[in-house]
């Protein structure tokens, strides 16, 4: 008994292990390019590691009308021996990270200085894509990935919603709705670089409404629901319709919508920072995850009970030999 309890509590502590497993995290960290200065470097992160990834094939994207590349180096106390290779190309840069023995260390692991040639935009992308990642054995690794942002003006308030040329859903509440009005003309005519024609809806509760293929709102029972908007292959927004007596009381978007005046430096530092913290949150591979604490609890466990076992089998053993002697 105390045999198939101490093998039950290895399983327990194996599982545990393995929930605790961590994706790696990759991502570029946004910053603001300094006043009087052309160029601007950003940083390359990889968090939760661990010697999960042996090779890793990454492409950074830019355009090249608003930034010109300029060097790039690998990153520091990286805590294993790395070798890098770099290829330029016309609107981005590919590169590859090896070790044999696996990644051991978070940290910055490559730095890529651009020079601005726009700055006359606010926020200037840097696309993050991971081509492949294996780790020792050439098994795939699922890896979380955020591209990052350079931001022009530090004297500029830093916008974390949308850029000019997104689609987005402008603030409104429709109250005037008829029953020939159609979602797609409400949207629409509230949307900002829209791609006319090719919204699609998911409601949150049909039993309140229903949307058919040509955009005409049916209500049944009255209520408030929420329908998300999707334009082309993106969401862009969520509305909220009320319905009442077997009409469309009202309809109104759910974008929260920021009039404040610009924000001063330490603010915009903070919203820099509050972005990078949320990059370098990991994702655990369970949504369980086991502190330190309880698997040093199961391990000593397991020793314990293993201890029981072997004095009880040498005590039985004992016994036997001494029941023999005499």
């Amino acid at each position: 008994m105390l045999k198939r309890i101490s093998i039950s509590f290895v399983v327990m502590l194996f599982i545990a292990t393995i929930s605790c497993a961590e994706t790696p995290n990759i991502y570029i960290e946004d910053v603001v390019k300094k006043a009087n200065e052309d160029n601007v470097t950003v940083d390359l992160h990889l968090d939760n590691v661990n010697s999960t990834i042996a090779s890793l094939s990454l492409d950074i994207k830019y355009d090249d009308k608003k930034l010109e590349y300029v060097s790039s180096k690998s990153g520091k106390n990286l805590k294993t021996t790395v070798q890098m290779a770099e290829y330029e190309e016309d609107d981005g840069i590919s590169i590859e990270i090896m070790s044999s023995n696996g990644l051991k260390a978070d940290g910055i692991y490559y730095q890529v200085t651009f020079k601005i040639l726009d700055e006359n935009v606010d926020e200037i992308p840097v696309k993050l894509e991971v081509v492949d990642a294996k780790d020792i054995n050439n098994n795939s690794v699922n890896c979380k990935v955020n591209s990052g942002i350079i931001y022009t003006d530090e004297n500029k308030k830093i916008n974390s919603g949308n850029t000019d040329n997104e689609t987005i859903i402008n603030p409104f509440d429709k109250t005037d709705v008829t029953s020939s009005d159609k979602i797609d003309d409400i949207v629409n005519s509230n949307i900002t670089n829209p791609q006319k024609g090719n919204n699609s809806y998911e409601v949150k509760d049909s039993n309140i409404l229903k949307i058919l293929s040509d955009g005409t709102m049916v209500a049944g029972q009255d209520g408030i629901t929420q329908v998300k908007v999707i334009n082309g292959d993106e969401e862009i927004g969520e509305l909220e319709v009320e319905t009442e007596n077997g009409n469309i009381k009202r309809v109104s978007s759910k974008n929260e919508v920021d009039n404040e005046e610009d924000t001063s430096e330490t603010e915009k530092e903070n919203q820099i920072n509050s972005t990078n913290e949320v990059k370098k949150q990991s994702v655990t591979e369970s949504g369980i995850k086991i502190s330190p604490i309880v698997l040093i609890f199961i391990l000593i466990v397991v020793i314990a009970i293993s201890i029981i076992v072997y004095k009880k089998k040498y005590n039985n053993k004992k016994e036997k030999k001494n029941g023999k002697g005499n």
